[in-house]
């Protein structure tokens, strides 16, 4: 019965210190960042975006606190001067209910390094853009994700 009892304790505390191992590598890893245009970025200044949403977007909150949200678009029309099938945006109060392959059809302009709105500064993002600058979506663009 001690023997039983001891090797109970002692997988307990073997399957807690991994627990807590996994929670603390979890807690190192930081979100991808955002990438933002500069000066000298090539790519068009206004993009009209048809797609679909990829992957489950990342929903901002406009209220007592502000923040932008993130969506990943899958390209079903082409964007000249823009060689990438995806297209990641920064949204305005974006809502929980839009959902992965919801329809965009949105008109975005760069993200800059100078944005004022409080949903350009603060930015929740789940989406490694691998590098690509993210776009901006208005208010007005934004809502019409559904």
């Amino acid at each position: 019965m001690k023997l039983f009892i001891y090797t109970i304790v002692i997988l307990f505390f073997t399957l807690n210190s991994n627990a807590q191992n996994n929670s603390q590598d979890s807690l190192r890893k930081k979100p991808p960042l955002i990438v933002r245009h500069n000066a000298n970025s090539a790519l068009p200044d206004t993009i009209h975006i048809v797609g679909i949403l990829a992957e489950q977007p990342v929903p901002g909150y406009c209220g007592v606190f502000c923040l932008g949200g993130t969506i990943k678009v899958k390209l079903t029309k082409k964007i000249p001067g823009y060689n990438n099938e995806f297209v990641y945006l920064v949204t305005a109060c974006l809502t929980i209910s839009v959902k992965k392959n919801d329809l965009v059809n949105v008109i975005a302009s760069k993200l800059k390094s100078q944005e004022t709105e409080c949903y350009y500064k603060s930015i929740m993002n789940g989406f490694d853009s691998k590098g690509f600058p993210f776009y901006k979506l208005s208010e007005t663009e934004t809502s019409k994700i559904h």
